[in-house]
């Protein structure tokens, strides 16, 4: 009988071969938290930005008005934190069933980028019963809107028109101004991190990707459409499912 020059492995090399796999798995993982870190911060930066110009100018104008104005703003600041920073520890927020009114954070937010941007005296017309709700956190709601009417109140030229319509299976928003239309092959594209429609002035090219990152997380959708009225520009839609 024949000797035989294969061997099973040995218990060393098991271990070291297992040893060897646990490493590049912790590896992998320190660095998919690194990056989630890193996401988190840009977030955290780009949420807190409306907040710090709104609280700028109400400081302009110190009175008793004001003051509960700037307080509302810093508490919106320290809402935003706690949740940017929840988020940075789950790789996929919990979300439980919730609601939220759309008209109270809608209108804040209109009434701070009105003051922003007062110069271009933009004509704001929604079509939203008071009592709307969407299927959403009021962070989340509050978030979304911030970014995607900061878009509009700088790129319409005299007017922005907000929609809610609602099905029997989902709500879809709907944010229209009359700035300048965005080309087909843009479309999607401005939903990535770091790219930006406009590029002659500051800004990060985050807020469309945070707000395409939360409507994911609702098994939602978010999207530019081609608007009904020739006189408008471009349109943005978000859809949430009920």
């Amino acid at each position: 009988m024949k000797e035989s020059f294969f061997t099973q492995p040995s218990d060393t090399e098991s271990e070291l071969t297992s040893i060897y796999h646990s490493t590049n798995r912790a590896l992998f993982q320190a660095k998919e938290k690194e990056e989630q870190y890193k996401k988190t911060l840009d977030d955290l930066a780009h949420s807190l930005k409306n907040h710090v110009i709104a609280s700028k100018l109400l400081l302009q104008d110190l009175q008793s008005e004001s003051t509960e104005k700037l307080s509302q703003q810093l508490t919106l600041m320290d809402d935003v934190i706690q949740g940017q920073l929840q988020r940075a520890t789950l790789n996929i927020k919990e979300l439980k069933p919730t609601t939220t009114v759309v008209s109270e954070p809608l209108q804040g937010l209109l009434s701070m980028f009105s003051k922003i941007y007062y110069e271009k005296e933009i004509e704001v017309c929604c079509f939203i019963n008071e009592e709307q709700k969407l299927p959403i956190e009021k962070n989340d709601l509050m978030e979304i809107l911030g970014n995607t009417l900061e878009n509009s109140f700088r790129f319409a030229s005299t007017k922005i028109v907000i929609t809610i319509k609602q099905y029997s299976n989902d709500c879809i928003l709907s944010i229209e101004n009359d700035g300048p239309s965005i080309p087909e092959e843009q479309k999607e594209s401005l939903f990535l991190r770091g790219v930006r429609a406009d590029k002659l002035n500051a800004g990060t090219g985050l807020g469309l990707a945070l707000c395409a990152d939360i409507i994911e997380k609702y098994n939602g959708s978010i999207w530019f459409d081609i608007p009904e009225n020739k006189r408008l520009g471009a349109l943005l839609k978000i859809k949430l499912p009920i």
